[in-house]
């Protein structure tokens, strides 16, 4: 999947993303678990970000827990540290 540069940061993100909130309480937990390995095979990262693992965690590539306005920050923190060195 082709990739571009998000801004300053460096950090090289995938063109296309995929929202996936509530996913498994939309459709059968089949057709989801289908949905995050298509975009994984396409060349997406998949990642979790809930309060405590789901039943679906393992079909990430990537997990966080807790609250969303603590964790995905110190993450960000993470992948422009990891860019920048």
């Amino acid at each position: 999947m082709e990739r571009r540069l998000l801004g300053w940061s460096g950090l090289a993100v995938s063109r296309l993303a995929l929202g996936s909130w509530r996913t498994f309480e939309r459709m059968p937990r089949e057709q989801g678990v289908a949905v995050m390995r298509a975009a994984r095979e396409a060349g997406m990262p998949t990642m979790e970000i809930n309060l405590e693992p789901s039943e679906n965690a393992t079909v990430f590539d990537v997990a966080r827990y807790g609250k969303a306005s603590e964790t995905v920050p110190i993450w960000v923190d993470e992948m422009i540290g990891a860019v920048q060195g």
